[in-house]
């Protein structure tokens, strides 16, 4: 197997559409249709991928590199900014230009000589001529009295706090949901710790604590700020990469609820978070608990009923053809240990799980499975036993 870019960690999937991932890894024609149809996260599939050794360089490639909401939008604001700069320099250019043109226009024509008027009764005489307009004092009068339009008023500027709160008011109920998921302890505060990953994740660079918490942290203790941040200062937070700006919330909230949503399933391990796996694998493991139970104790050296990752590291390295990564192994099968999700051993049936994909969760090839695995297991025990 090759190995692949931890594909998880790779801010750029956030921007890949569920159908488009899906159609490219079921083009690599690998992955059994069954497992396809029940993919239905963008998780799942890269799990998938992973596990079919595909590689998803492709299709992230397809969309540039990735960049943060809040760094497109002040890139395009800039852009805004110069576009604007320059059509006002070309306009006061213009501006000057037909002045100038006026002025030479003025200078030489001959300036025409002063009469006297002409009464009214030759004027009145000469009013059919053509292009000549004749103001009569009724005329005159009505232009007098013609109401004037005021200026358009003012309105006041509203203060930053005022435009942070419109654009967060209609979307508070989000917002304290956005807040519940990642407040971990429950204490209605989150610290560095609990923001630290989907901050980073989200604005696609490392987390800055210090500089985020001197930007957001605004409504702690005395010297205005306690070192966490409030469901208040979070919505602000994300009012910010909204750039202040209603029309722009509710898009902000979808993308950044899609990054807490990937991070959590993240979190929860592959086979936990796919619940639909666990009706499968159970139908593939049931008629071989025997076979497996066997395999286990022979593995199992201490007796303790798990494995750890040294009575394991040989056989499964030698089954998969390639050296064996302790980190990547457990964070798949160690899924039911202790309150964070894995205890760091392999109980019977995570083992069972393991055998099972393996056999791509398949019953009629788990027996071609076990019969493989087994093979290896003696090999693996007749060279300890050698070895002494």
């Amino acid at each position: 197997m090759v190995a692949h870019p931890d594909y998880l960690t790779d801010a750029r999937l956030l921007k890949v559409q569920f159908t488009s991932l899906k159609k490219f890894v079921k083009e690599k024609e690998c992955v059994p249709d069954r497992s396809l149809w029940v993919a239905n996260t963008k998780f799942a599939l890269v799990c998938l991928a992973e596990q079919w050794n595909i590689a998803l360089e492709p299709i992230l490639e397809k969309i540039g590199p990735y960049e943060a909401p809040d760094v497109v939008a002040r890139r395009k604001s800039q852009a805004a900014a110069a576009a604007a700069a320059a059509a006002a320099g070309e306009a006061a250019a213009a501006a000057a230009k037909k002045a100038a043109a006026a002025a030479a226009r003025r200078s030489s024509v001959p300036t025409a000589p002063v009469t006297e008027p002409e009464p009214v009764a030759t004027a009145n005489r000469r009013s059919s001529a053509p292009g000549t307009l004749v103001r009569s004092p009724t005329m005159a009068l009505a232009s007098v009295l013609a109401p004037t339009v005021p200026p358009p008023v003012q309105q006041e500027e509203l203060s930053e706090t005022e435009k942070y709160e419109l654009c967060i008011e209609p979307h508070r109920a989000k917002i304290e949901e956005l807040f519940g998921k990642l407040d971990a302890d429950g204490s209605g505060e989150l610290d560095g710790d609990e923001i630290r990953e989907v901050v980073g994740l989200y604005q696609g660079d490392a987390f800055d604590e210090e500089e985020f918490m001197s930007w957001y942290d605004d409504h702690g203790e005395e010297g205005g700020g306690d070192g966490t941040i409030s469901v208040k200062e979070f919505g602000w937070y994300l009012a910010d990469c909204a750039e202040c700006n209603p029309a722009k919330m509710a898009e902000t909230l979808s993308n950044f609820e899609e990054t807490v949503d990937f991070l959590v399933m993240r979190q929860t391990g592959v086979m936990t978070q796919l619940a639909y796996t666990n009706e499968m694998y159970d139908q593939c493991v049931a008629p071989h608990k025997a076979k497996i139970e066997e395999l286990f104790k022979r593995l199992d050296a201490d007796g303790s009923g798990e494995l750890d990752s040294d009575e394991i590291r040989e056989v499964v390295g030698l089954y998969q053809g390639e050296e064996y990564d302790e980190k990547v192994f457990m964070s798949w099968y160690d899924a039911h240990g202790g309150d964070d999700g894995g205890d760091g051993t392999i109980s019977v049936n995570e083992f069972g799980w393991y055998l099972a994909d393996c056999a791509s969760c398949d019953s009629i090839k788990m027996i071609a499975t076990l019969a493989s695995f087994e093979a290896t297991v003696d090999v693996v025990v007749s060279r300890q036993a050698e070895s002494g």
